[in-house]
């Protein structure tokens, strides 16, 4: 864990807006780990993804049960969603108000989801 908060630390002085991003979901009672995965998984509230698709694209799957102010962060950890996308499965519950899934294609990108309720779903937030 210490390794992997070191490497954030790291980006976040290279990166000026995931400093931003970081701060916004892991200050205040936001996210409350960091897990790195490179294939398809599904996650749990309150869950930093560190995605690396490097290897091919993967799913990820969102909470089948979130609770309102529900935190997601993904970060794409090898800057590859460009050419392996990582799809983001809404689990039954709607993304912005749309009953869609979400892919992300841009190198680099790193989102946050926040649950709101049945009618608008997750709200995505882009840094």
């Amino acid at each position: 864990m210490k390794k992997l908060l070191a490497v954030l630390i790291l980006l976040a002085l290279f990166i000026p807006s995931l400093s931003y991003g970081l701060n916004f979901f892991f200050g205040g009672g936001g996210i409350r780990r960091a897990v790195a995965y490179s294939t398809s998984s599904t996650i749990t509230c309150f869950t930093s993804v560190l995605a690396d698709t490097s290897g091919g694209a993967i799913t990820i799957t969102l909470p089948a049960d979130p609770i309102e102010g529900c935190q997601i962060a993904i970060i794409d950890a090898a800057g590859t969603f460009a050419t392996y996308n990582l799809t983001v499965e809404r689990n039954s519950k709607k993304i912005n108000g749309l009953s869609e899934n979400l892919t992300l294609t841009v190198n680099n990108l790193h989102v946050g989801l926040v649950y709101y309720n049945a009618t608008y779903g997750w709200r995505v937030l882009t840094y």
